[in-house]
């Protein structure tokens, strides 16, 4: 059995909730770590162990208000993982942006038309 995979919220990173018992996958919060790398390593991990015994439907919602190019770059790699994960089953990507910020909105968009294997669904809050 997959271990839950818990991040605290701080300043430069957002909080992670990855949990596939009670089917909870989020990311909260600014993204803004100095090494984007070794912060989404262990997201990297869960999520290619998670494919390999995934639940049914993986709804992964992401509420951020700012990002920074390197993270935006790790975001793509984690796309590019579960996209390979909805060849076989329902993935979906909730993206919640600030109601007036339309570069976070932009972003969505971009990655929408980047990945046509993922449902992705945008909220203004």
């Amino acid at each position: 059995m997959i271990e839950p995979l818990y991040i605290t919220a701080t300043q430069s990173f957002p909080e992670v909730v990855l949990n596939k018992q009670s089917s909870i996958f989020s990311i909260k919060g600014d993204i803004l770590p100095e090494d984007s790398v070794e912060f989404f390593s262990p997201i990297f991990e869960w999520f290619n162990e998670y494919s390999k015994n995934p639940n049914d439907i993986t709804v992964l919602e992401i509420d951020i208000s700012i990002i920074n190019t390197s993270s935006t770059r790790r975001l793509v790699k984690l796309f590019k993982i579960l996209e390979n994960l909805a060849l076989n089953n329902h993935v979906e990507v909730k993206w919640i942006y600030l109601i007036d910020d339309e570069i976070m909105q932009f972003v969505a968009y971009e990655f929408d038309n980047a990945f046509k294997n993922l449902k992705f669904t945008t909220y203004a809050r």
